[in-house]
């Protein structure tokens, strides 16, 4: 075996090894922070789009009670729902 063969196994290839190593686990942790980010981002959007439909559905609910006690001749006293306190839990 050559010098130059020795050298190169023995001292260099470890040493690209060792870099690539590193390297690679720098970009899995940057990837998975990446990853956690976009879920994170789509994650804000889907609340926001459920949040809506959730208050548009109190709404439209609140609306159809108050338009039938109006139609009975009934008092109507329940305030809407932004003036209303939070449930708890889920009610989806």
């Amino acid at each position: 075996m050559s010098l130059y063969h020795f050298i190169t196994n023995r001292f260099t290839i470890p040493a690209i090894q060792a870099h690539e190593a590193r390297g690679e686990a720098r970009g899995e942790a940057r990837g998975r922070e990446e990853g956690r980010e976009e879920g994170r981002e789509e994650g804000r959007e889907e609340g926001v789009i459920e949040g809506q439909e959730r208050a548009n559905r109190a709404w439209s609910e609140w609306n159809q009670r108050r338009l039938a006690h109006e139609a009975q001749g009934i008092p109507f006293n329940e305030p809407p729902p932004d003036q209303q306190p939070p449930r708890k839990g889920n009610p989806l």
